[in-house]
């Protein structure tokens, strides 16, 4: 699936940002659920600690490392996503 998506506000910039920062474009609505759901600060959190992973093997999982990442903030904030 292709997305073709041309940001028109901040939630669907952040959601495209970390698309494709994560090399996952096809997961693309579950960043934007993230988007509307959680803070930015939050996000961007979760983004740097997937990035920076030493781990060569977690490249394959990045996305799934992030959802992980953000499953635990809501924990944490008793915030979950809403979908």
């Amino acid at each position: 699936m292709t997305y073709k998506l041309k940001p028109v506000n901040k939630e669907e910039h952040i959601a495209w940002y970390v698309a494709q920062a994560l090399d996952d474009v096809k997961n693309l609505p579950f960043y934007l659920s993230c988007a509307k759901s959680f803070p930015e600060n939050s996000i961007r959190k979760a983004l740097k600690a997937v990035r920076s992973e030493a781990i060569q093997s977690i490249r394959n999982r990045r996305g799934s490392f992030f959802k992980y990442l953000m499953q635990i903030h809501a924990e944490k904030t008793n915030n979950r996503p809403r979908h």
